[in-house]
């Protein structure tokens, strides 16, 4: 289908995650609310899909570099994602609203907004204690760690799903991704 705007967002195949593709044809057609036509379909997931992906995750966590960057280079990839949404924002606006029908106005100043929430989180890189001495109740001396530890799952729900995933991405996860 050709989007009557320009769209230069990727997203990518489940065989480019998992390695193969969907585990059953089955099909979600997402109808455009303004038109009430067909938008767009996606493969649906499956549980077996939900476990690849998750099984994917994990490789890519335990095998892949993030883990081992410094807070300052995680950073820099939230702030690349922030350039990301402001530059794309009149896109994503078209396509929120397409989706899932919010107001065009509401979906396109809503990517720009959440572009600064990836770059507070970003900034924290610099100030943030994720190493932090405590005195513990028992002994001498006890240090707080806070590193990623491995893969986040979310369900995202049907009336808002590319904004709330802008919402909730760097909140629960930025100990880890930065």
């Amino acid at each position: 289908m050709t989007l009557p705007f320009r769209c230069s967002t990727q997203i990518a195949s489940s065989s480019e995650v998992t390695g193969s593709g969907p585990s059953s044809d089955a099909m979600i057609e997402v109808i455009d609310p303004a038109n009430e036509r067909l938008f767009f379909s996606v493969a649906e997931a499956k549980e077996a899909d939900m476990s690849r992906a998750v099984g994917a995750a994990r490789k890519a966590f335990d095998e892949g570099p993030w883990p081992r960057l410094s807070h300052p280079q995680r950073a820099e990839y939230l702030r690349a994602i922030a350039a990301g949404l402001r530059e794309r924002a009149e896109d994503l606006g078209q396509l929120w609203s397409r989706e899932s029908g919010v107001l065009h106005a509401v979906a396109r100043t809503s990517s720009a907004r959440e572009a600064g929430a990836f770059e507070y989180y970003a900034g924290l890189a610099d100030t943030f204690p994720f190493e932090e001495r405590v005195k513990p109740t028992a002994g001498e001396f006890g240090l707080i760690v806070r590193e990623p530890v491995g893969v986040v799952g979310a369900i995202i729900p049907w009336n808002a799903p590319w904004g709330s995933s802008l919402t909730r991405l760097p909140r629960p996860c930025w100990p880890g991704a930065l």
